[in-house]
């Protein structure tokens, strides 16, 4: 195991939604005691990491989370983030508290471009509603938010207006997630984008959303299919971070099937093949390698 400045501590996997491609399900299985939690989070800090995030499931709905947000403040970790569905953020008291516990980024999962869509896919009823309340709630006392917005066959279309939309609320920065099969996710093939498609999809947010000063970026879309762009592409092993789950099992973030990409014949003489991990296995058992291209070295 390489560096690591980063950890993510996965509280628990119970969630307040049922999201239909979940991989962890809302299982009530192994979870973080506080006491432990707090002793994971002096023991990585020892060790020089730098960032914590705590997730889940869903971390907002775990008792006592803007403890372990001071706790993680006290040992010195920043930035502080909160990765959530967003739902318990439509309660402004309760974004104060983060705040004021330490927490000092939030990023804000968002799976469809509208209510019908979100909610759909989150198995929830006014879901898109809360999380939408939320994400304002957070602009509104000064939080600094992202968003990962779930590129599918459902939103590629939509990418650009979600985009700018979430600019206009205070967003900062948009992760463009292209659908993944793994997981819960096998039995959905039809919501995978194609990639090239997906691809004029974070162009278009892009350019959407960087009108109202915010970003757009992804790690799922090779920049050979982005017209270039490598400011739009980041590789997860940039993040050097660890994934700490409560039985005991820790991995880079890059060993996820979420994020592992995989090389094809045109890589070898592209000039992003360095940087860029290449499409995920999966995509590439579904659609072949037909799309993917060498960009020319200069």
């Amino acid at each position: 195991m390489g560096e690591i400045k980063k950890i993510e501590l996965v509280l628990w996997h119970k969630c307040n939604c049922r999201c239909a491609f979940c991989c962890a399900g809302s299982s009530t299985g192994d979870q973080f005691e506080p006491r432990r939690a707090v002793d994971t989070l002096i023991r990585y800090r020892k060790q020089g990491v730098e960032s914590v995030a705590f997730g889940g499931g869903e971390p907002t709905i775990y008792p006592g989370l803007p403890a372990l947000i001071s706790a993680a403040r006290d040992l010195g970790y920043s930035p502080i983030e909160i990765k959530s569905n967003g739902m318990r953020f439509c309660y402004p008291e309760y974004v104060q508290d983060c705040i004021k516990s330490g927490a000092d980024l939030f990023t804000i999962s968002l799976w469809g471009h509208n209510a019908e869509t979100h909610d759909r896919l989150a198995g929830r009823a006014g879901a898109f509603e809360m999380t939408e309340m939320g994400i304002k709630h957070l602009a509104h006392y000064g939080a600094q938010t992202h968003v990962d917005f779930l590129v599918s066959s459902l939103t590629v279309e939509h990418s650009a207006d979600i985009a700018e939309k979430l600019a206009r609320l205070g967003v900062r920065r948009i992760n463009l997630w292209v659908f993944s099969v793994f997981g819960a996710g096998g039995g959905m093939k039809d919501l995978t984008p194609k990639l090239e498609r997906a691809g004029r999809a974070a162009l278009e947010a892009a350019k959407a959303a960087a009108r109202h000063g915010a970003g757009a970026v992804t790690s799922h879309i090779p920049p050979c299919l982005m017209q270039g762009r490598t400011d739009l592409y980041f590789s997860i092993t940039e993040l050097k971070l660890l994934i700490v789950t409560p039985g005991g099992h820790s991995f880079m973030a890059e060993e996820s099937p979420f994020e592992a990409g995989e090389h094809v014949t045109a890589c070898g003489k592209c000039a992003f093949r360095e940087i860029c991990a290449g499409p995920r296995r999966e995509y590439l058992e579904m659609f072949g390698h037909d799309e993917i291209r060498a960009w020319p070295r200069s």
